[in-house]
């Protein structure tokens, strides 16, 4: 059996929130042999080790599957699809691009190539900056100042 192109609607840049309906999206398997029976949708948050299935019994005429994966903030979701044919067979498990879940608004973002909380970061003349250094530096200009307005 084999799976055509997979997509996911509903998130951003592979990302996603908590508590956010998902539609997978997928093109007819070619059964191999019989005829496909059905599909089965499930996920993971922990890297495969345990899988909550959406649906087992999808119908083989059915193209997309809407969704609300239970996730929380810093997990990675990995959505996967196997079809299953007139004999009872299941092809093997196809995966989707794995999506991370972010908190309401921007408390991760992608800061130089690597994914950060953002509530330690601020911008600050068109980049981000750790708030820590920015105090750092507030604190050495202010003193800097005293110091030229104390002379």
């Amino acid at each position: 059996m084999h799976h055509g192109s997979r997509t996911i609607s509903g998130v951003s840049n592979n990302r996603m929130k908590p508590e956010t309906q998902i539609t997978a999206n997928w093109a007819a398997a070619s059964a191999g042999s019989g005829s496909i029976s059905s599909y089965e949708l499930r996920y993971t948050v922990n890297g495969g080790s345990s899988y909550t299935t959406v649906s087992s019994s999808i119908g083989s005429g059915t193209r997309s599957y809407s969704f609300t994966p239970s996730v929380k903030e810093g997990q990675t979701l990995i959505v996967q699809i196997r079809a299953k044919n007139s004999y009872g067979k299941y092809s093997s498990y196809a995966s989707y691009t794995s999506i991370s879940i972010y908190a309401d608004g921007s408390s991760v973002a992608k800061i130089s190539g690597s994914m950060k909380h953002v509530r330690a970061y601020a911008k600050v003349g068109g980049s981000m900056k750790k708030i820590k250094s920015i105090v750092q530096d507030f604190y050495h200009n202010f003193m800097l100042s005293k110091t030229i307005i104390f002379c």
